[in-house]
């Protein structure tokens, strides 16, 4: 409740140096000074350690599912490339380079630690999970540039999901005789990280589309309330089956997020889309606030601190150094393809190095295994960086906004697409999604497959212009033509939302689309409103 007063306090004021976040991990760190050093009974210590299970079942499903829900769209598959890039290659980047720092500085014999090569490697994954809640925020509120907030948003989503994966693959390998390096069982840990996160994405888009087809062919919309909880349910029970066949549940519920907000949320009624978005946003907000108060609480009545500062302070240095060896190297290569406009400035890759922060992925995995020495070091250890990137970092981007001189006050229609592949988005929904000229023809395949095969099946916005919406028989009508049926964006209303409402309908992205056609009503309780070409 303190945090919420003083955002609140914050928000009227405009001061931007401590975010939400960061409050939090303040109040937990006095909550946990008065627990610790106030007379009496030191019971209730005991009470406030959590089982990590706790953080993975219940504390991150909404906060991950949320980072895919709350995507984007236009500009995520705008930037898709470089997010993928940033993603996938970058998060292994760091890994290594941030792991073969720590080894090196454990092997030297500095501070005695008893530390393999794979408890550094399991460090490195965990710590190269991205969390910049705070810098984002701050975008948002000054309306930082839209491609720079998509790059490390879609980053941060996707980066999430990769360290967990990384973190139980280099878990499970085992090094030869006296730590010697096992060929077989590297690459047996390269096909457990593909298979996990392959697999586990494969059940969340899954369930996603399970979902999308479910609220398009159903009635269920007429009961908004039913409506949303099957959404919910449906939702979280991706995690649960991916965990249940011993896959990352996490993985699984951030792409059933990015799949819920590609197909069904336009399936869904408006009074659910605004239900969902701000039930979601509600749970990511007291979920990540209570993690990060937990985080500063438990630096004083966690039991099993290992304090070796010189460890703590060269991780913050391998921190930094993993970052940059991760993003201008990256930066470099992908500006090679691209067009000069279009090329990632010097300037937004400081930035993105800047906003590199740690946050609830990364403390949430290290208290996930606390058995060893190793294991309460990097805890205690992760518990620092956290404090230190978030407070410091987080707490001086409105400075390195304006010393970078990155534009601030756009909005999303600033930028005017250049690319023939993009047409009028009230003509056509997946125009704000079509790929740019310029990116990966790979990528440029699949956003053309999607928009003609599998948009006009889970979107109830696409319709087959030459059949009938017939149930569950247009899903089928949907893939007779090579190219798929051209796509009709349809509103689905009733009529006294109509009258009370206008021809209006809230688009994925939050804004009004005006109807021009005048809607013919055919005698049901639903309508639907086709725009012409």
């Amino acid at each position: 409740m303190l945090t919420v007063i003083t955002v609140w306090i914050f928000h009227i004021r405009h001061f931007r140096f401590v975010h939400e976040t960061g409050l939090s991990i303040i109040y937990g760190v006095i909550a946990g000074l008065i627990i610790n050093y106030a007379p009496g009974d030191h019971s209730i210590q005991n009470r406030t350690v959590f089982d990590s299970e706790i953080f993975f079942y219940v504390l991150l499903v909404p906060i991950i599912f949320h980072a895919g829900y709350s995507l984007k769209q236009r500009h995520f598959f705008r930037n898709i490339a470089g997010i993928l890039v940033y993603a996938l290659i970058g998060t292994t980047i760091s890994t290594f380079i941030f792991g073969g720092i720590m080894y090196w500085y454990v092997a030297a014999g500095n501070e005695n630690i008893d530390m393999g090569i794979v408890d550094c490697l399991s460090f490195g994954a965990l710590i190269s999970a991205t969390d910049p809640v705070t810098v984002l925020a701050i975008f948002s509120e000054m309306r930082a540039d839209v491609d720079l907030y998509a790059l490390m948003f879609g980053e941060s989503v996707l980066n999430d999901a990769v360290a967990i994966v990384l973190f139980r693959t280099i878990a499970s390998y085992q090094p030869g005789l006296n730590n010697a390096f096992d060929a077989a069982g590297f690459f047996k840990s390269i096909g457990v990280f593909l298979g996990i996160f392959v697999g586990s994405m494969a059940i969340g888009l899954a369930v996603a589309m399970v979902t999308a087809l479910f609220m398009k062919q159903s009635t269920i919309k007429h009961h908004p309330l039913l409506e949303t909880a099957a959404f919910v349910l449906l939702s979280y029970s991706s995690y649960l089956a991916a965990e249940a066949v011993g896959l990352s549940g996490i993985v699984s519920v951030l792409f059933t997020g990015m799949g819920q907000a590609h197909y069904t949320f336009n399936n869904l009624s408006e009074e659910s889309q605004n239900r969902t978005k701000q039930f979601f946003e509600l749970l990511n907000f007291l979920a990540e606030n209570f993690v990060f108060s937990y985080l500063g609480l438990s630096l004083f009545t966690f039991p099993s601190h290992v304090w070796r500062p010189g460890f703590i302070i060269v991780s913050i240095l391998a921190c930094i150094l993993s970052r940059m060896c991760n993003v201008f190297p990256l930066s470099f290569v992908l500006n090679l393809f691209k067009k000069p406009y279009k090329r990632i400035p010097l300037k937004f890759q400081l930035m993105m190095v800047w906003a590199g922060l740690r946050g609830a992925i990364a403390f949430s995995l290290a208290s996930s295994e606390t058995v060893t020495e190793a294991q309460k070091i990097i805890l205690t250890t992760t518990l620092m960086i956290v404090l230190f990137t978030v407070l410091v970092f987080g707490g001086g981007t409105t400075m390195m906004l304006q010393f970078l001189k990155i534009r601030v006050g756009v909005s999303d229609d600033d930028e005017v697409p250049t690319s023939n592949y993009v047409s009028n988005s009230k003509q056509n929904p997946l125009a704000n999604h079509q790929p740019q000229e310029g990116q990966a023809s790979l990528v440029r395949r699949f956003l053309n497959f999607d928009q003609n095969y599998l948009k006009p099946v889970f979107d109830s916005r696409y319709v087959d212009v030459a059949e009938p919406d017939t149930g569950f028989g247009s899903v089928l009508a949907s893939f007779k033509n090579r190219k798929g049926p051209r796509p009709v964006p349809v509103v689905d209303a009733s009529p006294d939302e109509l009258a009370a409402k206008g021809k209006t309908r809230l688009d994925r992205d939050g804004d009004d689309e005006s109807l021009d056609d005048t809607p013919k009503i055919s005698g049901s309780s639903s309508v639907k409103l086709q725009l012409g070409d």
